[in-house]
């Protein structure tokens, strides 16, 4: 289902597929980015990164309170990292800025291999 419904609270969308484990069991969240670069001869340069993002468990209010920032709005995990979760993460091993966006560390090593 794509609804969940704990208390007056009631989930919907990608909001309700991160948030459900959330609750009473805390959850780890893997997530896989891709980089490609390619140059003139058409020559493709491909590195990707893995991230993985523990979270707290999350009672009913904090669950409420992540909806209400309206953060997991757009994004394809259902949370943003740069936002109002952010507050929740035990522990990540990856990269930060794969999880919020283009993972850095992977482009900058990809454009060094081209110069």
């Amino acid at each position: 289902s794509d609804t969940l419904t704990v208390g007056r609270v009631a989930l919907m969308g990608d909001a309700a597929f991160v948030a459900r484990p959330h609750i009473g069991m805390g959850v780890a969240k893997a997530s896989e980015d891709a980089v490609a670069l390619a140059d003139a001869h058409g020559h493709i340069r491909l590195r990707t990164s893995e991230t993985i993002v523990t979270f707290q468990r999350l009672d009913s209010a904090a669950v409420d309170a992540l909806i209400a920032a309206g953060d997991w709005r757009g994004k394809a995990g259902g949370y943003a990292l740069q936002g109002s979760a952010e507050a929740f993460v035990r522990w990540l091993s990856g990269s930060w800025s794969g999880v919020v966006g283009l993972p850095l560390c992977e482009t900058r090593a990809l454009l060094a291999a081209a110069a």
